[in-house]
Parts: C-alpha cells; sequence; structure tokens
C-alpha cells in the first residue's frame, strides 16, 4: 500500500520547517477528506437524535415558536428516551 493510499501526501521530517509540517499535516487531512484546501477542518455535522437535554431544548424552541406540532414530536420523543423525565411530560400536558 502507497503513502498516498494510506493518507499520507508524504513524509516530513517534524524537525523540518514548520510551516513545511503544516503543508503536509494539511495535504493528509485532505485526502482523507477532513480539511478544505486551506487546511480548515470540515466536520460533518450529525443529528443529535438520542440525547434527550438536546431534543428538550428543541421541543422548548418549537413550543416558543408556535411549531406545536413540531413541539409535541420533540417532547414525546424525550419521554420515550428518559420515561422518568418530569418536565417533559408536564410540558407535553401544558
Amino acid at each position: 500500500m502507497s503513502d498516498k493510499e494510506r493518507g499520507y501526501a508524504h513524509r516530513v521530517d517534524i524537525r523540518a520547517d514548520p510551516q513545511q509540517v503544516w503543508r503536509a499535516f494539511t495535504e493528509a487531512e485532505q485526502l482523507k477528506g477532513r480539511t478544505d484546501r486551506t487546511g480548515q477542518f470540515v466536520l460533518p455535522i450529525t443529528e443529535v437524535a438520542d440525547n434527550p437535554d438536546v431534543l428538550f431544548e428543541e421541543a422548548q424552541a418549537a413550543e416558543e415558536a408556535r411549531e406545536i406540532a413540531q413541539a409535541e414530536k420533540l417532547y414525546r420523543r424525550v419521554i420515550k428516551l428518559d420515561p422518568d423525565d418530569p418536565a417533559a411530560a408536564f410540558n407535553l400536558g401544558n
């Protein structure tokens, strides 16, 4: 397996010029799809589908925005994930 296939642009002596090390690091991360051309990390956006605290906050925000159906759906999801959460059940009932 070649260095490029392993995700390495090329080998760099870590005692080399810091800019050379950074360029090599950026190229390696770019090959893996984790940075753009400038070296800025590009992280995937994933849903926090099973975190009751985050879902509860989203439900409250939906309720405040008068998106009642969405708030109800989120509160029910919180209750399913954490049946002992009294706040979600209270907010769903009100």
